[in-house]
């Protein structure tokens, strides 16, 4: 009676570990359709700042994060905040010169933008490293979200990072508790932050050429 006791239990563990297997599959194959369906509309996207909400509405969906914020670097070397999400607007967001040796050592967007590399954050609060002091300050202020995992992304050219994209606190898909990043949402952040690149400089290679033309046919008219 004992082994068709133990069989059974063994029976009902194998059954709720291919369930569980089932539905990690299922979540797989919904973000990984998901993330086609984001390249394809990104690329569409004419309008800059719908562009700009729908990379960081991806990034929700994608991790099921709290929030999240995109910045952009100019020609100034300075990161501007241009699209938040769940977080203060972006005009209320302070500006980052990376300039300024104590940004390039305390704020993790400038670290991800110098460095070029993703930047995973699991416990805010007993992270000791220098370049989340300001992001651990901000957390002690009265923000509109407290942090307490991140990823930061680089938005990533061939030759120059453009901009920073960070999400915070993502959510058990179970429990909905906020959890650390797992690796595969990484992935996934990681391959929705190089499509919104892609999107960004094409819409920035369209303006420019339009803005040619209009030169051209201005300077022909004037002929």
């Amino acid at each position: 009676m004992r082994e068709v006791h133990d069989l059974g239990l063994a029976h009902g563990a194998m059954r709720n570990a291919l369930a569980n297997g089932t539905r990690a599959l299922e979540r797989v194959s919904n973000h990984l359709a998901r993330l086609i369906g984001i390249g394809v509309n990104l690329a569409k996207e004419k309008d800059r700042k719908k562009l700009l909400s729908a990379v960081l509405d991806a990034a929700r969906e994608i991790a099921g994060a709290q929030a999240a914020i995109l910045f952009l670097r100019d020609d100034d070397n300075f990161l501007r905040p241009v699209a938040t999400l769940g977080r203060d607007p972006p005009q209320l967001v302070p500006v980052l010169d990376m300039n300024l040796p104590e940004l390039q050592r305390e704020s993790l967007a400038v670290y991800t933008a110098l460095k070029g590399v993703i930047s995973v954050v699991d416990d805010l609060d007993n992270d000791a490293r220098e370049e989340v002091a300001l992001l651990r300050r901000y957390n002690q202020q009265d923000s509109s979200i407290r942090a307490q995992t991140v990823v930061s992304l680089p938005l990533q050219t061939a030759d120059r990072v453009i901009g920073v994209m960070q999400v915070f606190n993502a959510q058990d898909a179970d429990s909905d508790q906020i959890s650390p990043f797992s690796p595969s949402q990484i992935t996934y952040l990681e391959s929705l932050a190089a499509q919104a690149t892609v999107a960004l400089e094409n819409q920035k290679l369209i303006a420019a050429q339009t803005h040619l033309l209009d030169t051209l046919v201005r300077t022909l008219g004037d002929a």
